[in-house]
């Protein structure tokens, strides 16, 4: 018996392979399913199965690349949000592991046959592409969210605008401000009932006097158009939402 075995011990016949634990990961509808390799046994695999593994870790870096937006200029949908916040929290690991595993399987025999240099070369620029667009996304995103806003305060802005407007006097007393708003370049716009303009802009104020033709009536002196703006309560005047 002690002869059997140091046989089998020595021949190695009870060694059995080295099973690896199949990893699950969903994004966006998109399942990929791996097993981690660390050193050449990739090499040892079947190349089929690992072809496989590696097509489907692929399939969900083009699913996030195809479905989230690569600038800010464009209107982002709630879902593209949800993307890419879900690729910045989740996807910076799996990125490490399939470029972990394009050096490990480029060093493989099969890696030089049929498909595989096309396929390695695929994975290649989506790791970069991925890597660019997580890198970027917390910037774009901001952008587009500081844009949203600013664009709802501007609607905003110009209803409320156009509302005191209609409340002018029909008579307009001298250097009455109907309206004042700052905007995201922080000047400050004060709108006058007759039509005349003051805007600060860096504490300096530029009047924009109005037309003989509208006010019917001699122009107003400045110093009254900027006596106004100084009176004129810091608390009503509307601002743009700041970065």
């Amino acid at each position: 018996m002690r002869r059997l075995f140091l046989f089998f011990l020595m021949c190695g016949c009870a060694a059995a392979p080295v099973k690896r634990k199949a990893e699950r990961f969903d994004f966006a509808g998109t399942r990929a399913t791996y097993r981690v390799f660390t050193d050449s046994s990739v090499c040892d695999a079947e190349p089929q199965f690992v072809a496989d593994e590696f097509l489907s870790v692929n399939e969900v870096f083009k699913r996030f690349l195809r479905e989230t937006p690569d600038n800010s200029n464009d209107t982002w949908t709630d879902a593209q949000f949800t993307l890419m916040e879900d690729g910045i929290a989740r996807l910076p690991p799996l990125l490490e592991t399939h470029r972990q595993h394009l050096r490990l399987i480029s060093r493989c025999n099969f890696a030089k046959t049929g498909a595989w240099p096309e396929m390695l070369s695929r994975a290649d620029t989506l790791l970069d592409g991925t890597k660019a667009r997580l890198d970027v996304g917390p910037i774009l995103m901001k952008e587009v969210r500081r844009r949203t806003a600013l664009e709802t305060w501007n609607r905003e802005r110009l209803e409320q605008q156009e509302a005191a407007r209609r409340a002018c006097p029909v008579k307009t007393g001298a250097a009455t401000i109907y309206f004042a708003y700052t905007d995201e370049t922080q000047r400050t716009s004060y709108l006058f009932c007759d039509g005349a303009l003051v805007t600060v802009t860096r504490g300096e104020p530029k009047l924009e006097p109005a037309p003989s033709e509208l006010t019917g009536r001699k122009p107003t002196s400045s110093k009254t158009y900027l006596s106004a703006v100084e009176r004129f309560p810091r608390a009503a005047v509307m601002t743009a939402p700041t970065p």
